[in-house]
């Protein structure tokens, strides 16, 4: 499993991303690199990637169950609580105006930066005003 955590989040998306899901402990990793990339490029700010991750690992705790041997218990369905609840809260981060520019990798070999904080309507395409493909509206 690829995990790389610098510890500072402003270092980039990826660190970000993990301090906001709180997945910055290597020892105990819940997402590859490659699963919160994706998500970073499939969404319009890293508020909504990181609830993207929250859900994955929502989804994760749900598969588990509840253990209680003796006094000592292990409960999957608090962990699955809690990353349902910060999905929710990440969410509504990103509906008051919490953005962030995602930094993506654009082409084979050309890093830029990306200000992606426009509504998912503003980055749709739109169908040509005259049913050609040379007038946009």
């Amino acid at each position: 499993m690829a995990f790389t955590y610098s510890g500072n989040p402003e270092s980039s998306s990826l660190d970000f991303v993990r301090s906001e899901i709180g997945d910055t402990n290597s020892s105990e990793p819940l997402l590859h690199d490659a699963e919160i990339n994706s998500a970073i490029t499939r969404q319009p700010n890293l508020y909504l990637a990181a609830a993207k991750c929250a859900g994955k690992i929502a989804a994760l705790f749900a598969r588990r169950v509840n253990v209680e041997v003796g006094k000592a218990r292990k409960d999957a369905s608090a962990m699955f609580d809690h990353y349902r609840q910060l999905e929710k809260d990440l969410r509504a981060e990103a509906r008051r105006g919490g953005t962030r520019s995602v930094v993506g990798r654009i082409g084979p070999s050309k890093q830029e930066t990306i200000n992606r904080t426009q509504p998912d309507s503003a980055l749709r395409l739109k169908r040509p005003v005259d049913g050609t493909n040379t007038t946009w509206g």
